[in-house]
Parts: C-alpha cells; sequence; structure tokens
C-alpha cells in the first residue's frame, strides 16, 4: 500500500526583535568606521556580513548609525589625503649604503618632507565634484587612438626580436 501525501504546513522562523543598540552592533560599526565596507568590518569584527543585511532590516536605527559610521570613516580617509598631499610626511635619509645621515649641529638624522600629487588630486576631486569633475574616456575596440601633434615618445630598442 502507498502512504499517502498528508500537507505539510511549513513553520515560518520569526526572529525575536532585536533592541538597538546592542554590543555586537556597537562592535560592528566601530569596525566600519576603520575599513569603511561590510566585508572589511566583518572581518574585522568577527561577525558574519549576513548578520549586518538582518540588522538593516530588523533594526530601527540600525541603518542611520551604519551610514554615519561610513561617514567617519570617508572624513577619515579624506583628512588622510589631506595630510599625504599637502602637509607632507616626513622621510628620514639615508646614504647610498643604509646608513643615517646625520645633522653634525644636532646629532639627529635628517629628513625631507615628501608630498603625494595623487592625494592631492583625488582630495581636490572629493571636496570639489562640480569644479574638478572625473575625465575618464571610454574606449570601445574599434576606437582609433592618435597621438597628439608635437608629442613623442621614446621607445627603447631592447633588441628583443632582432636575430
Amino acid at each position: 500500500m502507498a502512504k499517502k501525501k498528508t500537507a505539510t504546513t511549513k513553520r515560518k522562523y520569526t526572529r525575536k526583535a532585536v533592541k538597538f543598540p546592542t554590543q555586537r552592533q556597537t562592535k560592528f560599526l566601530k569596525a566600519v568606521e576603520e575599513v569603511g565596507t561590510v566585508r572589511g568590518a566583518s572581518s574585522k569584527s568577527g561577525i558574519p556580513h549576513q548578520t549586518h543585511y538582518n540588522w538593516m532590516k530588523e533594526c530601527e536605527g540600525y541603518p542611520a548609525a551604519f551610514e554615519a559610521a561610513k561617514k567617519i570613516c570617508r572624513e577619515k580617509a579624506v583628512e588622510c589625503l589631506w595630510t599625504q598631499g599637502f602637509e607632507g610626511r616626513k622621510r628620514k635619509k639615508f646614504t647610498g649604503k643604509g646608513e643615517p645621515i646625520l645633522d653634525p649641529e644636532t646629532g639627529e638624522q635628517y629628513h625631507e618632507v615628501v608630498y603625494s600629487e595623487k592625494a592631492k588630486e583625488l582630495f581636490v576631486r572629493i571636496m570639489f565634484p562640480e569644479i574638478y569633475a572625473s575625465r575618464d574616456v571610454k574606449l570601445d575596440a574599434n576606437h582609433q587612438h592618435s597621438i597628439p601633434q608635437g608629442v613623442q615618445i621614446y621607445l627603447p630598442d631592447n633588441q628583443r626580436g632582432a636575430e
């Protein structure tokens, strides 16, 4: 005799309401402030990234706190760009043999201040997008590249392919 199929009812899993902020949420949001991405914060905090997405749906107040944490991370990144581009960073000076170059009067090691032109450019693009918009050019495979008049290109003769 064949067994008769009976209709089974699926049990719907309901989550318990989570009050915001929990200790885990605070830990995750601190990680977002440091790294700026969900995956990075997940790795840093040890909290699965899917948990974040569950909190986004279920916890009132969490989405706004997450956006605030991302904003803090962005502000830190922009501040870092400012520092590297406009204030520079100290780099110690060494001889060709790797020995420190010392100031004969003070006995302290010489240093130079190094500025990042790329950091300056990124800072300006972020802070003033309406003035310094990205001028990225999208090229397709059929686009003919041309060299502007007056530009010289140096191609070294490295004897490759010479027989």
